[in-house]
């Protein structure tokens, strides 16, 4: 999971936002980052907290990637010299932690990155921030029981923050189909790149071949080279996980939205009847019960 080049001193500001002034023998903790993040960070000069001394927790010392282990983190605990930041490898640190654990303030996962978030989204480009928002939405609705990455959806808001095409080409970090962005991004887009997920990318449930899948999108004859590459990374993709399908397709800008031309964007057909009585209570005929005698709702998913 490498880190994004913006990713450090973004997290440096959010963590000068929730740590506060550096007070002689303060102590806090991060355990809820992934050991390779974690060390990551620590190696990464920009990462900085004025007046907080940061080290990772591992298995060995290392000053040269700010690396310490379960027992120098005690003594620099014991000593109270400065006020200290841990990121703790919680896989690799050992044993030892637990004194620090409770003596020590731990900055838990929501809090950092809901701020993390939001000084992300500071720096999103102009026009970005609602698309981003409803990015972000849309992925965490269809992810549906499995629960959204704090992680991904600040990597996301991180890469994204690069131009309005990063908007879309990072898309595939929160679980949505890539999105090719020219001169502004469209909201719009986002139905089509959850649909293109759910429909070539399903969990379970769909035991349709590649090449089946490739057709019920409907794409022009002129794309018969096109639906060939896309039935061969839907083949591909069926022996990894969803997340890693979607990351191959960055380099694959002909299969974006808005590249692709699938004729199932524009279809529209009736889904529901409802039925509304057209008589009030009075038995006189209702003066608007013409106008919803039958409701088109939305768009087919054929």
């Amino acid at each position: 999971m490498p880190l994004t080049e913006n990713a450090a001193p973004i997290l440096s500001l959010a963590l000068s936002d929730l740590l506060g002034p550096a007070l002689p023998g303060s102590m806090a903790f991060i355990r809820c980052l992934p050991g390779e993040v974690a060390r990551e960070l620590a190696a990464d000069e920009r990462f900085a907290v004025r007046g907080w001394q940061i080290a990772v927790v591992s298995q060995a010392a290392d000053a040269a990637i700010r690396s310490i282990t379960a027992d120098q983190a005690v003594e620099w605990r014991e000593d109270k010299a400065g006020a200290v930041l841990l990121l703790v490898d919680t896989v690799h640190a050992g044993a030892g932690m637990d004194g620090i654990y409770s003596a020590a303030r731990e900055i838990a996962e929501a809090e950092l990155f809901a701020t993390a978030r939001s000084r992300a989204r500071d720096k999103l480009p102009h026009g970005g921030k609602s698309f981003a928002d409803k990015a972000l939405s849309k992925a965490r609705r269809l992810a549906r029981n499995k629960a959204q990455s704090p992680w991904r959806e600040f990597a996301y808001l991180c890469r994204a923050a690069r131009g309005l095409q990063a908007l879309g080409a990072a898309l595939p970090e929160i679980g949505l189909w890539p999105v090719a962005v020219d001169d502004r991004p469209d909201d719009g887009d986002l139905e089509k790149s959850a649909l293109l997920v759910e429909r070539l990318l399903a969990r379970q449930g769909n035991r349709k071949s590649a090449e089946a899948r490739v057709v019920s999108l409907q794409l022009p004859e002129a794309d018969a080279a096109v639906e060939r590459t896309l039935a061969e990374f839907l083949r591909a993709a069926e022996s990894v996980s969803r997340l890693d399908a979607l990351a191959r397709l960055e380099g694959q800008e002909s299969l974006w939205v808005n590249r692709l031309r699938p004729g199932l964007f524009d279809s529209q057909a009736l889904q529901a009847i409802r039925w509304v009585n057209w008589r009030q209570k009075n038995t006189s005929p209702s003066l608007t019960s013409h106008t919803h005698v039958l409701s088109f709702l939305g768009r087919a998913q054929s």
